[in-house]
């Protein structure tokens, strides 16, 4: 009879150490399975990363060439359309924004509407101080009127205030500085 407990004892250990010995590759296998899944989360977070920095580089480059003119609100909402998406990486990514020109590109992005002000203005005081024998003796405002490049600009004024006169410098102003026939 005791051979029969010792055998069966042998038995049971030997199922135990079978489930164990499966629970413990089981175990391993999910390991390595969790160990791949973060490698190729971060891969893809490298991928990401890496393809918005090239895109802010670029967001720089377009704005660098903008900055040359007037930039409109239509063009500033469509290029912050379409760096939006890199940048919005940078905010989930500290590691990224340890790079000082994608600093100033983020910075740049965060603050493009009033960049864009700022820059227009500059553009508008050196284009009228530019074209000052075109423009004769229109005043400030009036200047800014014909070298502003918005889609629609209100000129708002009383009679005899200059308004055909800022239309006519305008017109003017766009055939001889900007080619538009």
């Amino acid at each position: 009879m005791l051979d029969f407990f010792n055998q069966y004892a042998s038995y049971i250990y030997t199922a135990e150490a079978a489930v164990l010995v499966t629970l413990g590759v089981f175990i391993l296998l999910i390991r390595h399975l969790l160990h791949q899944a973060r490698a190729n989360k971060n891969r893809r977070t490298n991928l990401q990363i890496d393809t918005a920095k090239q895109k802010l580089r670029e967001f720089v480059a377009e704005i660098e060439d903008a900055r040359k003119s007037f930039i409109d609100h239509r063009t500033m909402i469509d290029i912050f359309e379409r760096y939006e998406s890199a940048y919005n990486v940078f905010l989930d990514s500290r590691e990224a924004m340890s790079e000082p020109d994608i600093q100033l590109a983020a910075e740049t992005f965060r603050s493009l509407s009033d960049k864009v002000e700022i820059w227009n203005a500059n553009f508008i005081r050196a284009e009228s101080e530019r074209c000052d024998e075109l423009f004769g003796r229109l005043d400030e405002r009036q200047r800014e009127a014909c070298v502003s490049d918005e889609i629609n600009t209100l000129v708002v004024a009383g009679a005899g205030s200059g308004k055909t006169s800022t239309i006519q410098k305008k017109v003017e102003y766009l055939i001889r500085e900007k080619h538009i026939a």
